[in-house]
This record gives structure tokens, sequence and C-alpha cells, in this order.
């Protein structure tokens, strides 16, 4: 019944990457950055083992913590969601300049912080901010093209311009589907939520 949707935000994604460069007069670069996201979702679909070992970490945690900076605080909302939705763990996504206006309080030894770090003008920042929440005591899940010191636990996700977010978002669903599954609940009808297609 997939209540809890995955495809959808990935298809609108794709599509308006694809109209915007389209509108730029880019077409090939669409093609080519959304080939190269496609490829990367599948090598991550693939190769998902780091994602399910940290599901078992997880799965007695009360809270986690997505952070992310431009075209990465919407991804942020998203993976919380789908932690919400299908693991009942309080999750919440927000944007990493603001980490000091109540989020910092809320951090503490253990807490398990995702931080999305693409391979943009927001890197720097990202790191400061994961910088700020592992001096908290906080557990750093990065999630990036490259490794930092600063991550306790890396996912990789290749660089793919503007589409990097497809296959980031893509990891965040498949690490509440590991969570979900590890606890034992079935992601696909959770509780209390429902779509105007399945409701009879």
């Amino acid at each position: 019944m997939s209540v809890a949707s995955t495809k959808d935000l990935i298809a609108k994604l794709s599509h308006l990457i694809a109209l915007s460069y389209c509108l730029a007069e880019k077409k090939q670069e669409a093609s080519a950055i959304l080939k190269k996201a496609v490829l990367e979702t599948r090598r991550i679909i693939l190769n998902k083992k780091t994602i399910v070992q940290l599901a078992t970490e997880f799965i007695k945690k009360e809270h986690i913590f997505i952070v992310g900076r431009g075209l990465s605080y919407p991804a942020t909302l998203e993976i919380a969601m789908k932690i919400k939705e299908i693991t009942y763990i309080h999750a919440e996504g927000m944007a990493a300049g603001e980490l000091k206006h109540g989020t910092l309080a809320l951090v503490e030894k253990g807490t398990p912080c995702v931080v999305l770090a693409p391979n943009d003008e927001t890197y720097g920042a990202n790191i400061a901010a994961a910088m700020e929440l592992r001096a908290r005591g906080a557990i750093i899940i990065g999630i990036s093209h490259t490794h930092n010191v600063v991550f306790d636990h890396y996912i990789e996700v290749a660089d793919c311009g503007p589409a990097t977010i497809i296959p980031t978002i893509v990891v965040g669903q498949l690490l509440a589907l590991a969570i979900a599954t590890e606890k034992g609940l079935d992601p696909d009808k959770p509780r209390n939520l429902a779509k105007s297609v399945t409701v009879k």
C-alpha cells in the first residue's frame, strides 16, 4: 500500500531538476546529472550494509536529528518524516544554521545526528554544524561525497550536482526502513496514517 510514500518526492525532484535545466537551455546537463543520480541511487540500494548496521544502533533511541543547508534542508525534512512515520521515533529535520536556536539544548551524549554535507557551497557550514553537535556528545552520521574526521559513521553519496539530493534522500528512506524492520514494525502500514487510495 506504500502509505509512507517514497517515490513521489523523488519523481517530483527529478522533474523539477529537468525543468530548471531545460529552461536554462541545458538539457544535456540535466540528463547527465540525473543519470548519475540514478546510478548512485542504485549503488546505494545494492550496498546498504552500513545503513542496516546503523539501524541496529538506533532502534532504542528516542530522538534523531537531521541537519543540512540549502538544497539539503528539504532533504532533512523528508528523512525526518519517513523516520517518524514508520519507526515511531521522534525525528526532526532542521537547517544547520539554526542549531543554536533551541536544537542544541536537546542534544545529549549518544543522540544520533545525521548531517547532510554534499559537495556544494554549504559543505563547510555543514561540517561546522557537525562539530558543534559532536562537541555536545552527538553521534554524527555523515552523508557526503567525502569522509570527514567529525563523522562517527560515514555513508558515501557521490557528487551528482544539484541531483545529489535524490540519492541522499534515498539513504534516509533506507535508514528509516531498516530501523522499522529491526523494530519488527510493518513499514507498509504505519499506525494512524492513511492515503486516500487505501481508505475504503
